[in-house]
């Protein structure tokens, strides 16, 4: 099993690293982070050499000691001469991305443990909890996590390019809604914003989501709808209601005069141009809605989704119902 065996790693590697470190090479400083080291006395030697590369200061043998002591860790002289015995003869660069690797392929091990263990205390029900959970971390792991050093005059220069980028586009910086007083002040719905409409029961919040979609998509954007309460018909329906301005009541009865025909008609012409994919299933973790994202994303380019609605998201069903919200809308 997991215990009995030594996670991957190589603590040569992670010496020579370090030592380059000592000799100047500062290459290391761009690619690692300090829990990309597997020994931990080599942990806290890299913390310091960070913390004294990010301050201008000299990684040097006293000066690391010195950061080492003011937080309370081990001094570390023995280890750090032993260190200084390696010679600086490798591409650091390389090596680094190697020691990253080695990184990659613990926390790799440590997932598919946990999965596994998530695996047997759960049922069949909540396959895409786990499954969502395999599909985060290693995403996580992959990309690396934290934010890094950026220079002032790059952002700048970014921000200056995105000005004039969305001068051109008369105010509406986002996926317009369609609605004036509401696009005015949000310019659009922006682009990883959370935007939940809260209202009481009737007061219109799937028609006011379904008129944004049909306004976004006049527009050339294109939209998911994730329907936990209807399905994908009745969905339809209240899309061919509002389009065509007839009476809802009518998809459920059959009840149609010869005018609404034309009427219906021309609205499913219309939607049949709208880039809208719509998907029914009742049952959605946000680890299944992060999945969903991902292929409506990767196959159909859309650029919002709509949830209807935040009440029926599978959360954590051990917490109480406030805490389970606030959960479930930081997750998303």
């Amino acid at each position: 099993m997991l215990e009995s065996k030594v996670m991957p790693n190589n603590i040569d590697l992670e010496k020579q690293i370090l030592a380059a470190c000592f000799m100047g090479d500062t290459s290391a400083f761009e690619i690692l982070k300090p829990e990309h080291f597997y020994h931990t006395n080599n942990q806290s030697l890299f913390e310091s050499m960070q913390s004294l590369a990010k301050r201008l200061e000299p990684v040097e043998v006293s000066l690391v000691l010195g950061e080492l002591k003011s937080h309370g860790k081990p001094l570390l002289q023995q280890w750090v001469y032993d260190i200084l015995e390696y010679s600086h003869s490798l591409d650091t660069t390389v090596s680094s991305k190697k020691l990253v690797g080695y990184y990659q392929l613990r926390e790799t091990i440590k997932i598919c443990y946990a999965a596994t263990k998530r695996a047997l205390n759960v049922g069949p029900d909540d396959f895409g909890d786990v499954s969502g959970y395999i599909k985060n971390e290693m995403e996580r792991i992959d990309a690396g996590s934290g934010s890094e050093w950026c220079y002032l005059d790059d952002i700048i220069t970014n921000c200056m390019d995105k000005a004039e980028e969305l001068a051109k586009r008369g105010g509406i910086t986002g996926v317009p809604s369609g609605f004036r007083d509401l696009d005015w002040y949000t310019c659009g719905f922006q682009p990883g914003d959370l935007v939940i409409l809260a209202a009481r029961p009737g007061m219109g919040k799937t028609a006011f989501a379904i008129n944004s979609i049909k306004n976004g998509a006049k527009s050339g954007f294109r939209s998911g709808f994730l329907s936990l309460e209807m399905v994908a018909q009745q969905v339809g329906n209240r899309f061919l209601s509002i389009t065509s301005n007839i009476n809802a009541l009518k998809f459920r009865s059959g009840r149609f005069i010869p005018d609404d025909w034309a009427k219906m008609v021309a609205a499913a012409e219309e939607l049949s141009t709208h880039g809208v994919w719509i998907d029914d299933n009742p049952r959605a973790s946000y680890h299944d809605i992060h999945s969903k994202c991902k292929t409506l994303l990767k196959r159909h380019k859309a650029n919002s989704l709509w949830i209807d609605y935040l009440g029926f998201i599978d959360g954590d069903k051990d917490q109480n119902k406030v805490a389970e919200i606030q959960s479930i809308t930081r997750a998303l």
